[in-house]
């Protein structure tokens, strides 16, 4: 049996079982995101509703690709399904939304390139059921929108939050 066999058997031994306290042991391109606000979608990729995470709550497992999961510098790569409204939101800019400063001459480019990365994932073999769903909701457009509509962002007298 090779190593990596035994590593494998040994991460779905323990997967699950860790001690109250103690970091996750999480699934290969996964990590850990300080995720602020949830959404919910209906399986057709309707807004449901959205909330603000607890401050002691909202260490979230999320995947993350190899470039992403060491992300630095001034155009960050994003993560495969969820990350900062710059990234996932259409209508960002249209709220007042700042980008990342590498961004700042096509400030668009962080949400086309999430767009593109989470269509090519939906068209592959590798797709989750759920997926399908995301990415209706993200083609529409509107998540600051929807956000400001659910009292979550909170808009100023411009409009913008």
């Amino acid at each position: 049996m090779s190593w990596v066999q035994k590593l494998y058997e040994t991460y779905e031994r323990n997967a699950g079982h860790e001690q109250d306290g103690s970091e996750l042991l999480m699934p290969i391109c996964h990590t850990t995101q300080q995720v602020q606000i949830e959404i919910v979608l209906d399986a057709d990729g309707a807004f449901k509703r959205a909330m603000v995470l607890d401050k002691n709550a909202c260490n979230t497992m999320i995947p993350c690709s190899e470039e992403s999961g060491g992300r630095a510098g001034s155009k960050p790569a994003h993560h495969p399904l969820c990350d900062k409204l710059q990234y996932v939101a259409a209508d960002f800019l249209d709220f007042g939304g700042d980008v990342t400063s590498g961004f700042a001459k096509q400030p668009v480019e962080p949400y086309q390139k999430f767009l593109a990365a989470l269509r090519d994932w939906a068209a592959s073999d590798y797709k989750h059921p759920k997926l399908n769903a995301i990415l209706r909701y993200v083609e529409q457009g509107h998540i600051v929108s929807d956000l400001m509509r659910a009292a979550v962002l909170q808009p100023d007298s411009e409009g913008k939050f």
